[in-house]
């Protein structure tokens, strides 16, 4: 990896989106040594949702983060219940 690409990576890139271009078909081809279409790529990426790519999993996400909130919250009335009684 040159330099340029070192520094955009390591400044500006969170940790999502440089595995997100790590993973990208052309990264070792093309866009590792390509300063240019290594921008041009982490600007795709940032406007691509991740909940695009992967339909179901993110459906699961949502519904496992559901079934824990509404965990939560039985567990409060619980608390809330017994130290009434």
């Amino acid at each position: 990896m040159n330099r340029a690409n070192a520094l955009i990576i390591g400044t500006y890139c969170s940790k999502a989106i440089q595995g997100r271009v790590q993973e990208h078909l052309k990264y070792e081809t093309k866009i590792r040594y390509d300063p240019i279409e290594f921008l041009r790529i982490v600007n795709m990426l940032m406007h691509d949702p991740v909940w695009a790519r992967y339909p179901y999993a993110s459906a699961d996400d949502e519904n496992i983060k559901f079934k824990a909130t509404r965990w939560r919250i039985l567990d409060r009335l619980c608390q809330e219940i017994q130290t009434v009684t």
